[in-house]
């Protein structure tokens, strides 16, 4: 018997419908465990996936959506995870009453200086690569896909023009080395290289819920998917997955 988990954000939970069993995940597999948070984060969505199948045995098959590739989390005083939104936003799922000025101070200066394309999609392939790993060595079955689109290139010459981009910019006030930008091309097309297989569809990393008709959101101020826009991602999904991962 399969033991699949599922997990991103709130487009995977299924936020805004009358029953979480309505949301895509329950229409494609017969039996999962959802583990999707709302306002969750790529390195979050990552972090709590590897530490469930770590402290999980049974595990047969991981499926991810994953979300804006602009949100980030870092870890409190406390050791609790803070969920951060794009534009600075802050997750509410922790219930923190307030936010240190230290806190707020490091979340600025991370958008100020260091959320960039680059940054971001690098990030987002390590925690990638590293979950292909973990899932490899396991036996398990893992494939993902993107409620959000991931700003990744996709051809070698798009990753060139990009950096070259990237190399007329400083970092701390230094220009980028000739040395420096051919290793960070190199890192980023092995990582993209190694994690091109656990896509279950190329066009799906533009976003499933983002390019959904007007008709399939529950209205134009809350852009999740309605019921019939989970019926359309289930479809969707449904067509190019695997027959092993499809117990119905």
């Amino acid at each position: 018997m399969a033991k699949i988990i599922v997990n991103g954000c709130s487009h995977t939970l299924g936020w805004g419908l009358p029953h979480q069993h309505l949301a895509w995940p329950s229409l494609v597999f017969s039996s999962h465990t959802n583990l999707s948070k709302c306002g969750d984060s790529n390195p979050g969505i990552a972090r709590r996936t590897l530490e469930y199948i770590v402290s999980h045995k049974d595990i047969t098959h991981v499926f991810v959506m994953w979300t804006n590739n602009d949100r980030f989390e870092m870890s409190t005083e406390d050791y609790r995870y803070l969920m951060i939104l794009g534009n600075g936003s802050w997750g509410a799922d922790l219930g923190l009453k307030g936010i240190s000025d230290r806190l707020r101070d490091h979340v600025e200066n991370h958008y100020r200086y260091f959320s960039n394309h680059k940054h971001r999609a690098k990030n987002f392939l390590l925690n990638l690569h590293h979950l292909k790993l973990l899932c490899d060595s396991r036996g398990i079955a893992f494939l993902c896909a993107a409620s959000m689109p991931i700003d990744l290139p996709h051809s070698s010459q798009e990753l060139e023009q990009q950096w070259q981009a990237l190399q007329s910019r400083t970092i701390s006030g230094e220009q980028l080395s000739t040395q420096n930008y051919t290793s960070e091309v190199d890192s980023f097309r092995y990582l993209q290289d190694q994690t091109q297989s656990v896509w279950i569809d190329r066009s799906y990393q533009y976003g499933l819920v983002t390019n959904l008709a007007s008709q399939y959101l529950i209205s134009d101020s809350d852009p999740h998917a309605n019921i019939h826009g989970h019926k359309f991602i289930a479809d969707k999904l449904i067509s190019v997955l695997p027959e092993h991962w499809l117990h119905r």
